[in-house]
């Protein structure tokens, strides 16, 4: 992973609002887990790829570990703006309303 990160860095160097980069770092941070870090660079991919349902589904799931429900359920509602038939966003937002008590 520590190859990727480096490599994600560089990238967003060059170019800040690299939505991929932030993506890619947000997953580093998600599988060591640590996932305010994952929700921040997934905040930042979302915000330079707004139309990106996959982006807002790993948004969904970062949120969802720091038990930020709410948060999550929107941003998989986002998705299935984007991406109706989008499978996770559909299963992770029926995890979520369980959570929810909805």
């Amino acid at each position: 992973w520590n190859d990727a990160s480096r490599a994600f860095k560089l990238a967003l160097k060059k170019n800040r609002r690299l939505a991929t980069a932030h993506s890619g770092l947000g997953k580093v941070a998600f599988q060591k887990g640590k996932f305010k870090e994952a929700v921040t660079h997934h905040s930042r991919s979302v915000k330079y790829a707004s139309r990106n349902a996959s982006f807002q589904v790993n948004l969904a799931l970062a949120y969802f570990k720091t038990k930020s429900f709410s948060k999550a359920k929107k941003a998989c509602e986002a998705a299935l703006k984007l991406q109706p038939k989008n499978a996770k966003a559909k299963r992770y937002l029926k995890v979520i309303n369980k959570k929810l008590g909805t």
